[in-house]
């Protein structure tokens, strides 16, 4: 059983490898509760609702999770800001 647990933990390094920043986030469960975080924010848009969702203490440490989806809202309004501007 140790076998296969190690033998899909390279296979998830390898494919995670390819996605930029991905060891800022981490393997496993932490990078689905990273994703769990992004998801409940970007759908809700209410950093209460997410925290308490991953069952923070404080805002600051949800603010830490959510830092993709705002960064991802950047993004999207700089592209259509261009595409305004064209």
């Amino acid at each position: 059983m140790r076998f296969l647990s190690i033998e899909l933990e390279k296979c998830e390094n390898v494919k995670l490898s390819s996605i930029e920043n991905f060891k800022q986030y981490g393997t496993g469960l932490h990078l689905f509760r990273h994703s769990f975080a992004t998801l409940v924010y970007a759908e809700s848009r209410d950093i209460v609702l997410t925290s308490r969702a991953l069952g923070h203490q404080s805002l600051s440490s949800t603010k830490i999770y959510i830092h993709t989806a705002q960064e991802y809202n950047k993004q999207v309004a700089s592209i259509f800001d261009n595409l305004l501007s064209e």
